[in-house]
C-alpha cells in the first residue's frame, strides 16, 4: 500500500469473503458508496462490494458538498465504506451521518477468526468451487459493475457505468501492452480517488479481438446519458490504470 506495507492476493481475497457477508446484512440497496484514498484498503473493499453482489461507488472525497449530495441521490446510497482515521483526517468533508458509515478498520477485527478460516479454505478449495459457494454469477457481460461520476464541471456530476466487460477489456489491454511473467512483480499507484480507476480515453481490446473505448462512455455522461456501446475505433492517449499497489504472483 502507499503506507509501505504490503498484503498477499490470498489474504485479500479471504477478507474480501468475509466483508462482503457483512455488506449484504448491512444494506439491501444494490449499490454501495466507498470512500477512501487509493491503497490496499480501499482495493479490498471494492473487491468485498462487488463479491457481495453490489455495485462500488468510489466517491471523489476532494468534490464539494454539493456535488456528493447529487452523486449520493443519484445513486441511491444509503451506507458508506470508510475508515475513522480517514474520517478524522478529512473533517472538511461532509460525512453522512455515523449510522451510515462502516468503518472498515473497526469491523475487520472482529472478523479476524473468519479471515483465517477462509484463507485456508481458499488455498484447499478450487477456483470453481470457491465461485459456487460464493453464488459468483458466471456471466456478468454487459452488467454493471462499477458506478463512476464526472466532475460535475459543467453541472450536476453524471453517470457513467462500467460493464463487467469494460473491466475485464481493460485488463486484457493491460497484459497485451506488458509481457509480463509469473515472476514479475508491478507497481501500480496513483494519488487519486478509486474512482478514477478507469477515466476518459482507455483503450480496451478483448481475446476475440472487439474494441472498446471508455471515453465514449464519458462523454456520453456529459452530455447527459450513459453510452454502454463500444464506438468502432479506439482512442489510444491518455490510458489510465487502477490505482493502489497491486503485486502477480
Amino acid at each position: 500500500g502507499l503506507d509501505g506495507q504490503s498484503l498477499r492476493f490470498d489474504k485479500l481475497l479471504a477478507a474480501a469473503i468475509v466483508v462482503s457477508k457483512y455488506i449484504k446484512e448491512a444494506t439491501d440497496m444494490p449499490r454501495i458508496g466507498v470512500i477512501l484514498p487509493p491503497g490496499k484498503g480501499g482495493i479490498l473493499c471494492n473487491a468485498a462490494v462487488l463479491l457481495a453482489g453490489k455495485v462500488p461507488v468510489n466517491l471523489n472525497f476532494t468534490a464539494g458538498d454539493k456535488a456528493i449530495e447529487s452523486c449520493i441521490e443519484q445513486a441511491g446510497l444509503d451506507k458508506f465504506i470508510t475508515a475513522d482515521p480517514f474520517v478524522r483526517k478529512m473533517s472538511s468533508f461532509n460525512w453522512p451521518p455515523n449510522k451510515q458509515l462502516i468503518l472498515i478498520d473497526r469491523v475487520l477485527p472482529d472478523l479476524k477468526p473468519k479471515i483465517i478460516l477462509w484463507l485456508i479454505l481458499s488455498k484447499i478449495f478450487s477456483a470453481g468451487l470457491l465461485a459456487a459457494l460464493l453464488k459468483v454469477p458466471k456471466r456478468g457481460g454487459n452488467e454493471e459493475a462499477v458506478l463512476l461520476f464526472t466532475s460535475g464541471s459543467s453541472g450536476d456530476p453524471k453517470g457513467v457505468v462500467l460493464s463487467h466487460r469494460n473491466l475485464l477489456a481493460n485488463v486484457n489491454q493491460f497484459g497485451a501492452r506488458i509481457n509480463l511473467k509469473s515472476t514479475d512483480r508491478v507497481l501500480l499507484s496513483a494519488a487519486v480517488p478509486q474512482l478514477w480507476l478507469y477515466r476518459d480515453d482507455v483503450v480496451s481490446n478483448d481475446r476475440r479481438g472487439q474494441r472498446g473505448d471508455l471515453s465514449q462512455s464519458a462523454r456520453s455522461a456529459e452530455t447527459g446519458g450513459v453510452d454502454r456501446e463500444a464506438p468502432s475505433e479506439p482512442s489510444t492517449r491518455d490510458a489510465y490504470l487502477p490505482a493502489g499497489v497491486l503485486a502477480t504472483g
